[in-house]
């Protein structure tokens, strides 16, 4: 995400580093090292995303904090009197930039100049599609249980409560309700299949009576595979993977279930708690057969399967 200007507009072939990644600091722990992009799902030194405005999450304390890039250090947020009087006030004085000041040198006109007056580079490449986000959002099983499904959600208030049972397949989570964490690495199935198996059947029998919650980070990978799990456990094992993945799809959100190795995992859960399942061939662990899910196997896609 860095920026570099260009090093034939300064003297010397300098280069001058953007300091913009200062923003993408937790204000919480001081640190970037777990932020990440809420749109794309990345880790901040990875993200490319195009925007004006790019909302991030520490995924060490789930505090939600965003960058602006038509103004990055908040100089509209006040009007300077004179233009004519920018001007670095450090000390010693910066002779082409200053991060602190939020200015820069004009190299054609030697003049100051706002950091965010600089003429912006549109990117070639297109913005990549923008993941929702969901906080402990309801989704009703053909039985009548209700499961609620969220992305990163420490924070809670009125309108969003905490449940009396959480089953969350990220380590990101700090809740203090009772929990229970499933070893689940993103974009892939449980370390321990048997043991994530129990988990889920679990809490299916928790929520007929108190109000759970199921969740990750983004809320659609491996939530959205616990729900696809849900929803075949309550029609007894008869819907395949496929069909789970589309039910979610539909009922909670189309970009749930991340990989085929994921909707691969809805029919092993299958068979290990009910007989005479067929277990379809493991999808390979890279390879457009595995990832990603969400864009190749679309709902039109199961549709014409199913």
């Amino acid at each position: 995400m860095s920026q570099l200007h260009e090093s034939e507009n300064y003297p010397d072939d300098t280069y001058i580093t953007s300091t913009v990644d200062q923003l993408a600091i937790c204000q919480n722990c001081y640190t970037s090292e777990n932020v990440m992009c809420v749109e794309c799902g990345l880790a901040y030194d990875f993200c490319e995303c195009v925007t004006s405005e790019l909302l991030l999450i520490c995924t060490t304390c789930g505090e939600e904090f965003s960058i602006d890039f038509d103004d990055p250090f908040g100089l509209n947020d006040y009007a300077l009197e004179d233009e004519e009087k920018l001007e670095c006030k450090c000390i010693p004085i910066h002779k082409w930039y200053c991060n602190a000041c939020g200015i820069e040198k004009d190299p054609a006109t030697l003049e100051w100049r706002k950091i965010s007056d600089k003429p912006k580079t549109i990117a070639s490449s297109p913005p990549l599609p923008v993941k929702c986000r969901h906080y402990s959002e309801p989704v009703a099983l053909p039985s009548g249980v209700v499961i609620h499904c969220s992305s990163l959600h420490n924070n809670r208030s009125d309108d969003s409560p905490a449940p009396d049972f959480g089953l969350y397949a990220d380590f990101s989570w700090k809740p203090y309700w009772r929990n229970e964490f499933i070893d689940w690495p993103d974009f892939r199935i449980p370390y321990d299949e048997e043991i994530a198996t129990e988990q889920i059947v679990d809490l299916y029998e928790k929520a007929k009576e108190q109000r759970v919650e199921i969740g990750c980070i983004g809320g659609h990978g491996r939530t959205g595979t616990i729900l696809a799990c849900l929803y075949t456990y309550d029609l007894d094992g008869a819907p395949t993977g496929e069909q789970s993945t589309l039910w979610v799809k539909k009922n909670y959100c189309k970009q749930a279930v991340e990989t085929r190795e994921q909707a691969w995992f809805v029919d092993l859960f299958r068979s290990l708690l009910f007989e005479n399942v067929t277990l379809p061939e493991r999808p390979t662990q890279s390879g457009i057969n595995s990832y990603p899910l969400a864009t190749n196997m679309s709902v039109d896609f199961l549709q014409n399967k199913t």
